[in-house]
């Protein structure tokens, strides 16, 4: 390197000086990324790392360069979208590096030795060659893809979740329609088979509207009615109709008939009945007692819906109201349900100014609480 000394300071020459404007010049464009970027050497060896990079794998921010080279990298499990773990020949910097060639987007999977969740990350990595062709870098990005990646995966189980709910109600209607069809069925078998497809369409509809709040509800467009609304009324008439469905349950209503009327829209509050009171049948034995119940509390009126089922675990009952969440528990296999009801209700009841919530003990049934406020807020 050359360089001159001029009153005891070092000068150094344009073309070292044009080197370390060039590189800091680098180290404050990747800097300002949203992305992890990292400079790699031949051997593998970290060069630079943007703030970026440490915050995504997790490093302190103020850790230098020669400790992160020091991380032991092979520790971190890499798996790719099938969920298979990668040789650490076939990490995406490591192939980029042996092969020579780049690595455009390869989504994998890493799990961190520090612990914590899974991070997706898209990974990108283009050799730079020195003059003989051979490999001198790398220079690498990482994107933490995790949120797109959740955002899939629960796609895909929304998908799968409402196409089996759909098809069971679905193949009952068919196949009742496909039985009444033939000939030789007396008049009483005729009219049962036409009650299962009934039921079967009552229960298609059910699921199609739920859909169709979530959606108004993802788009803004859940739009309230509200007037003064008779619960009590409200709530009988709901019953009513489920007992003419399912007359192996016992239903209970210690509603008082002088309770208040609330400001509400009463096409959603029995929609919030209906999922409620289906949900307290369907996790009921035969025979089973479902309670509906209310008393008002200062500004608001408490509804509780009470079931005899298996009960819920508390680990579970904080996933109950998410988004097609179903419950996986041992006891309830058996169930229909993609928990598409409880979101409904939990959406329809904040919009209303209220809130949602469960008391349950694992063997001893459950109570799902909704409030209503008696007064509109505002």
């Amino acid at each position: 390197m050359k360089k001159e000394v001029i009153d005891n300071h070092v000068v150094l020459n344009g073309n070292t000086r044009d080197l370390m404007e060039s590189d800091q010049r680098f180290r404050t464009l990747i800097g300002h990324l949203n992305a992890g970027v990292a400079l790699i050497d031949e051997s593998g060896k970290f060069i630079i790392v943007n703030p970026v990079f440490k915050q995504l794998f997790g490093l302190d921010e103020d850790i230098d360069i020669m400790n992160v080279n020091n991380t032991d990298w092979s520790k971190w499990q890499v798996f790719d979208e099938k969920g298979t773990l990668l040789p650490l020949d076939e990490h995406p910097v490591r192939k980029a590096l042996r092969t020579g060639k780049a690595v455009k987007n390869k989504n994998v999977a890493v799990k961190l030795p520090s612990g914590g969740d899974t991070k997706w990350i898209s990974i990108t990595a283009e050799p730079l060659f020195k003059p003989d062709n051979t490999i001198n870098s790398l220079i690498v990005t990482y994107y933490d893809i995790s949120d797109i990646k959740k955002s899939e995966q629960l796609k895909d189980k929304f998908i799968g979740m409402i196409s089996h709910e759909l098809k069971t109600p679905l193949t009952v209607v068919i196949g009742a329609l496909n039985m009444i069809s033939e000939k030789g069925l007396s008049e009483v078998e005729h009219n049962e088979l036409l009650q299962d497809a009934i039921q079967g369409t009552n229960t298609l509809e059910k699921i199609i509207e739920n859909l169709l709040e979530l959606s108004r509800f993802q788009a803004a467009r859940l739009i309230l009615v509200k007037q003064s609304v008779d619960v009590e009324q409200i709530c009988r008439t709901v019953v009513q109709r489920l007992q003419n469905i399912s007359k192996t349950h016992r239903f209970i209503i210690d509603l008082s008939e002088d309770l208040p009327f609330v400001p509400a829209d009463p096409i959603r509050i029995e929609r919030i009945f209906t999922n409620l009171i289906e949900n307290a049948v369907k996790y009921s034995p035969r025979g089973g007692e479902v309670k509906i119940f209310a008393r008002l509390e200062t500004d608001d009126m408490i509804i509780g819906v009470s079931d005899q089922g298996p009960g819920i675990s508390p680990e579970n009952q904080s996933r109950l109201f998410q988004s097609f969440e179903q419950l996986d528990m041992e006891q309830r296999r058996a169930i229909q349900g993609v928990g598409l009801g409880l979101k409904v209700c939990r959406t329809l009841i904040e919009a209303h100014g209220g809130r949602t919530w469960v008391e349950s003990e694992v063997g001893r049934g459950s109570t799902f609480f909704f409030s209503l406020p008696l007064r509109e807020k505002h």
